[in-house]
């Protein structure tokens, strides 16, 4: 338990306390043991025991008992994906209920209510690659500018796959994705990695909304770089931007998007067992990352909530806030350039 952060190390020598008290109640109560023996053996005192046994609960306890029933509806509903924060924003966005995250991380901690996510999956999970010779190229003209001002200013796009459990089978996946507010604009699902369902994707994407974007970002893979799909964004007035050659990070909001996403459909939908299955759990894993997953540079609030304020014209700036892990790594790069020149 030393090593435990000390927040961990407080609720768990409190979840033990309490369970010395019940196990010394019980033991007494169906055995008649000795009250006693049983606090000397536990390391308790009598006193701390008779003042748990003859407290009156308080409102602070009864608020903390009517909150846990809400997040264990929650945790129920949603298999134990969200973790303390997601729960936090969650409660705020959709119960109305304002709450300090450190009391909610406490109630999951120690009602063993742990979150199931970025766990080891029982999903395999691949990125698809497919290697060609380029019929056209462009420019990295996004430069890791991930910050929009606007939606269907930058569309990020890429292709995945998924296998599905227990079975050598793959479900393909291709989306697009806003950088404004993180909003799949356009997805689709196909188990034959092709240009047909990158189509598909686009097709639906231009349905939704005819002008397009600004700016279309990809990897170099050849469903991007055909001439007729280059062609195509040209003549809608698309600028098109590519990742460079071994540059996974100049699409870095598009491979967390994807991890996130399968992430999700692991923990949401786990009793997938067939390629009509997965397509179906992915379908609702997307709509439920739209519709109710909290998101914390948002305010807690969820993609499909920051188009619709959008939409009606209410436009707001969400800074991505600084890794200063990544903040760290280019100093260092930074200072080995000077140091060499």
């Amino acid at each position: 338990m030393g090593r435990l952060p000390k927040w961990q190390r407080i609720a768990e020598q409190q979840k033990l306390r309490i369970r010395k008290y019940e196990v010394i109640k019980e033991c007494h109560e169906e055995n008649r043991w000795s009250i006693k023996w049983m606090c000397q053996v536990l390391e308790i005192s009598r006193g701390s025991y008779y003042a748990w046994c003859n407290r009156k609960t308080s409102a602070r306890e009864l608020e903390n008992t009517k909150l846990l029933e809400t997040i264990r509806t929650i945790h129920r509903e949603n298999n134990g994906l969200f973790g303390y924060r997601e729960m936090t924003l969650y409660l705020k966005n959709e119960y109305g209920i304002k709450v300090n995250s450190k009391r909610v991380r406490r109630l999951l901690r120690l009602n063993n209510l742990p979150s199931s996510y970025r766990r080891k999956a029982r999903y395999q999970w691949r990125r698809s690659r497919r290697r060609s010779n380029p019929d056209q190229t462009a420019e990295n003209v996004l430069n890791r500018k991930f910050q929009t001002d606007y939606p269907n200013q930058v569309w990020c796009t890429d292709v995945t796959e998924i296998k599905v459990p227990g079975t050598s089978k793959k479900v393909y996946i291709s989306t697009i994705l806003d950088l404004y507010d993180r909003y799949p604009i356009a997805w689709s699902f196909s188990v034959n990695n092709d240009s047909q369902m990158v189509s598909e994707m686009m097709e639906k994407a231009f349905m939704k909304y005819p002008e397009g974007c600004k700016i279309f970002h990809s990897d170099r893979g050849v469903f991007y770089t055909r001439a007729a799909f280059q062609e195509d964004l040209k003549k809608r007035g698309i600028t098109s931007s590519m990742s460079r050659v071994s540059r996974c990070i100049d699409n870095g909001p598009m491979e967390g998007f994807q991890g996130h996403i399968k992430d999700m459909c692991r923990v949401l939908h786990p009793n997938v067992r067939s390629v009509s299955e997965m397509k179906e759990a992915l379908e609702m894993t997307y709509q439920f990352y739209i519709d109710k997953y909290p998101q914390a540079r948002f305010e807690g609030k969820t993609s499909g909530q920051i188009r619709k304020e959008a939409i009606s014209g209410m436009i707001r700036q969400y800074p991505i806030k600084q890794n200063n892990r990544i903040k760290q790594f280019w100093a260092k790069i930074e200072n080995k350039k000077s140091q060499n020149a």
